[in-house]
């Protein structure tokens, strides 16, 4: 958002001194190439909405990834609880089912994939599985990747709150500057 400031006189007299008052206006540049002129208020109120509006498409995007690593924490419990339940000789290849989990691909785009393999799922989400290693082997991967997005949620939960926090403060502070204009503006009509 660019502007610029420009003076303009008021039609209010200063009751003491009978001099005009002054006051600054800006003329914004809004994204869309519109240009309107605001006050000082509107202006803080503009940048502090843009910046509530931001902070919400963040606290959205924290909630998506936050869904990913819970789904894939689900997928991933489910695996193993079925590797814990096989009998003894049986091998990964031996589990079915089918498992929702999202990954993210070199180019950094992510995917949401249904594998009926439980080893390819597993090699998918970065989790070394494979007919030659034994199920503890396997189980252990398992539990140390659960640790790894179990930490990583908890990680996102506290940068949630964060960007939360940031977001109201920014819709209070436009709520305390209609609260400060309203307060000037009854003034000012109580001395006309």
């Amino acid at each position: 958002m660019d502007f610029t400031t420009d003076a303009i006189t008021l039609s209010l007299r200063n009751a003491e001194t009978g001099k005009p008052l002054t006051a600054n206006v800006y003329d914004v540049t809004l994204d869309n190439g519109i240009t309107r002129t605001m006050s000082l208020g509107q202006l803080v109120m503009a940048i502090c909405l843009k910046r509530a509006t931001e902070k919400e498409a963040d606290v959205v995007a924290i909630m998506e990834q936050m869904a990913r690593v819970t789904a894939n924490i689900e997928a991933i419990s489910d695996i193993e609880k079925k590797l814990l339940d096989l009998e003894d000789g049986a091998t990964i290849n031996s589990l079915v089912g089918s498992w929702t989990v999202s990954w993210t691909d070199d180019q950094g785009v992510v995917h949401e994939t249904t594998f009926m393999n439980a080893q390819t799922a597993l090699n998918r989400l970065g989790i070394t599985a494979n007919t030659s290693m034994t199920n503890d082997a396997i189980i252990a991967n398992i539990e140390s990747k659960l640790d790894e997005l179990n930490t990583m949620s908890q990680e996102q939960m506290i940068t949630l709150q964060s960007e939360t926090n940031k977001r109201d403060q920014s819709y209070e502070m436009i709520s305390n500057i209609l609260k400060s204009l309203f307060t000037v503006m009854t003034g000012v009509a109580n001395n006309v």
